[in-house]
Formats: structure tokens, C-alpha cells, sequence
């Protein structure tokens, strides 16, 4: 029956399809406030001036930081899909970045591991399939690539917004045991099925959800300077599961 791999599948390709029609808005902003950019001062500059300009916005910096994710899936989303689930997934995620700023535009290359475990329950999909659903260390770690630009507030403070894609390997076991319900839709009538079978080993034998998936990212938030070689990032998106979250980065 498989209800709760379905319905994970179909959530995360629904997610993924939203980040990516999303990712030409994005750029399609970024344009605008270049244009912006380029006519807010008419006022003829002195040569010494326009080459200190260009010296910083040339000006090429590295570093690494560290990420602290939040990352969830409404309960709403989740049952737009099924008759019943375990609830909402929310779960800690944490990993390393490499950082590559010049001027307003930072690329990082993220590593991160999530959980993706949800709370054992029986699952019920719109087909009536019912399955007991067991976590056993499921979850993923990714690798993106994300193009990130800014937006200056003041001297310390800036809009930072992006997108980027990647992989996600995914990892643990998910066990699916096949219910009967009566009535069908009524988790609580639900009793294994004399015939049923689990499923052990979610990656080797399950198809709805192969074991290497897109990460597609859109993100929003704000970077904070406290000095010129530390940025305290606070932003909120998706990348592939929603998200909010800080990264602490130091550039050398």
C-alpha cells in the first residue's frame, strides 16, 4: 500500500516545482534593483572616487560558517495529500558552508544534515491505503549551491535573498506495515492487516522516493555586520522542506 512514501514524494515535488518557478522572480528582482542602483545618483563622480568604488566592489572575500536550520512541514500541506498522517514533520538541522562574497553577491556551497522523521502513526491516503509508519533514523544530508545577493540598510545590516540547487542523499529507514480501517478513513479502527507486509529497508526497495533527490532553494532574511569580518545571517525559505534558520559565518 505505501501511503506515507507516496504522499512524501508528491509533498517534496510540489515544494520543488514551487522553488523552481520562483527562482526567475528572484533574478527578475535582482535586475530591477541593479537598474535602480545604476540611476539613484546622477551626480558626476571624481575619478578618484569611482576607482575606490570599484576597488570594493571588486574587492573578492572567502570564509566558512556554520548552519543552524529549523526545518518543517506543515500538517496542513501534508494532509492537502492524505485523508490521515502522524501530523506535522519538524525536526533540527545543522551543517558547514563555504563563502565566496564580492560586492553584493555571495555564492556559498552548503554540506547539512536534516532529520525528516515525523511521529510513528497510521497513515491513510486518498485512496484508502493504510499504513503503520515507523522511523528508524530517516533523514538526508545535502550539498547546494546558492547565488545570494544583498541589499545594504545601513552599515551593518542588509536584505539578503537568493536561490541555489543541489542533491540530498537520503538515509535511515522508513517502516511501512500494511492496516486495514473500518470505516476506511477512521485511523482509529485501524488494525494490521493478517497479510501484511513491511518494508525494511525504505531506500533499497521503496521507488516513490529514490534515494538521491533535487534540493532546490529559495531564500529571504537579513545579514548583520557586527564587524567587518563576521556576518550573522537570519532568514526563512525553502529548500525543498521549509525552513528558517541562522548562519554565523567569518570571512578571512
Amino acid at each position: 500500500m505505501r501511503a506515507y512514501s507516496r504522499t512524501i514524494s508528491r509533498i517534496f515535488v510540489f515544494t520543488t516545482l514551487a522553488c523552481v518557478l520562483a527562482l526567475p522572480a528572484v533574478a527578475s528582482a535582482q535586475v530591477a534593483l541593479d537598474d535602480d542602483d545604476d540611476t539613484a545618483d546622477d551626480a558626476p563622480a571624481t575619478p578618484e572616487a569611482t576607482n575606490a568604488v570599484a576597488d570594493d566592489a571588486n574587492k573578492v572575500q572567502y570564509g566558512v560558517g556554520l548552519r543552524l536550520r529549523y526545518t518543517f512541514i506543515p500538517n496542513g500541506i501534508i494532509e492537502a495529500f492524505v485523508k490521515h498522517s502522524s501530523g506535522g514533520n519538524a525536526n533540527m538541522g545543522f551543517g558547514l558552508e563555504g563563502i565566496r562574497k564580492r560586492g553584493d553577491l555571495e555564492m556559498t556551497f552548503g554540506f547539512e544534515y536534516e532529520s525528516l522523521k515525523g511521529n510513528d502513526d497510521i497513515w491513510i491516503d486518498n485512496k484508502d491505503a493504510a499504513d503503520l509508519v515507523e522511523y528508524d533514523g530517516f533523514g538526508w544530508i545535502t550539498f547546494d549551491f546558492s547565488f545570494i545577493w544583498h541589499t545594504k540598510l545601513t552599515d551593518m545590516l542588509s536584505l539578503r535573498y537568493g536561490g541555489g540547487a543541489g542533491l540530498g542523499i537520503i538515509m535511515g529507514n522508513v517502516l511501512q506495515t500494511d492496516y486495514l480501517c473500518n470505516p476506511p478513513d477512521n485511523a482509529g479502527s485501524c488494525v494490521m492487516d493478517p497479510a501484511a507486509t513491511t518494508t525494511g529497508d525504505f531506500r533499497a526497495k521503496q521507488k516513490d522516493i529514490p534515494p538521491v533527490f533535487p534540493v532546490v532553494n529559495i531564500l529571504a532574511g537579513l545579514q548583520i555586520h557586527p564587524t567587518d569580518k563576521i556576518e550573522i545571517n537570519l532568514e526563512a525559505g525553502i529548500r525543498t522542506i521549509f525552513y528558517v534558520g541562522t548562519t554565523i559565518g567569518y570571512l578571512f
